[in-house]
């Protein structure tokens, strides 16, 4: 387990009792049970992952997908903003990539998200790659991804954040 401030919130390994909490979280969150990233669909209900917990109340999810020696990050939500819940997270996932022996953690945002983009790069990602229409292809296995965002920014490609560990 860890801890940022344990009066606070904690950090806790995601069990299968948390599996339909999180496929609904991730359905309101992200407007279908799925992840579409790099043309690859993900359901963040049967990777592992870890939550943030005030008084056992769910505040933030973060899951990951490892192949060979690297960790991608699939999701990462906190429903607090700036109280340091998504950093204790992906605190938390680099700490279990590095245990699983991975070299990297990587992870996928896209264009309109500037918050996201400034947070990674922030606790350490860089930029490693641009993919030019990706969300509109993610479109054909995810229709719901919205086309612009909520201040009306088009929607229309992945960017690759990549962290030595």
């Amino acid at each position: 387990m860890y801890s940022n401030n344990p009066v606070d919130f904690e950090i806790i390994p995601l069990s299968a009792a948390h599996r339909s909490w999180v496929r609904e979280f991730i359905t309101t969150r992200w407007g279908a049970p799925e992840i579409v990233v790099h043309d690859e669909r993900f359901l963040p209900e049967t990777l592992p992952g870890c939550l943030a917990v005030i008084a056992a109340v769910p505040a933030g999810l973060i899951t990951w997908n490892i192949i060979g020696d690297t960790c991608e990050i699939i999701s990462l939500d906190s429903l607090q903003p700036h109280r340091g819940i998504g950093s204790a997270l992906l605190a938390a996932a680099e700490t279990a990539a590095r245990s699983a022996g991975c070299k990297t953690c990587c992870l996928v945002t896209t264009n309109d998200n500037i918050q996201a983009q400034r947070f990674y790069t922030n606790r350490g990602y860089y930029v490693t790659h641009i993919d030019l229409g990706a969300v509109n292809r993610a479109r054909i296995l995810k229709p719901a991804i919205p086309f612009v965002n909520g201040e009306g920014v088009p929607i229309t490609d992945e960017i690759t954040f990549v962290k030595t560990l």
